[in-house]
């Protein structure tokens, strides 16, 4: 699936629009992934990374919608989900820097 024109393009389009479930989802339709539970060797560095990628689509900072409040335990809203424009950018911040790590 990762060699069809578009994935790739379209991965990056749901990060952007902040569609972190859909582009775990396509992130799970690699080809390492067969691999890797076929037992090859070769595929482990390919899943390592798509995993720490997926981690971090998955944790990446967005503004707290409707739906956010009492999704968290004591009706705290889950974690990177900011509900003020400097929470967001903090969070930001941070989540910018392990990118970067």
């Amino acid at each position: 699936p990762e060699r069809a024109p578009m994935f790739w393009e379209c991965l990056a389009g749901l990060v952007a629009m902040g569609w972190s479930d859909a582009a775990a989802d396509l992130v799970a339709l690699h080809s390492c992934w067969a691999e890797w539970r076929q037992g090859m060797a070769a595929a482990k560095p390919a899943a390592e990374l798509l995993e720490a990628c997926v981690a971090l689509i998955r944790t990446a900072p967005r503004m707290a919608t409707a739906e956010d409040a009492g999704a968290g335990t004591n009706d705290a809203y889950p974690a990177s989900v900011a509900t003020s424009v400097p929470q967001f950018m903090a969070f930001r911040e941070a989540w910018s820097r392990q990118v970067r790590d």
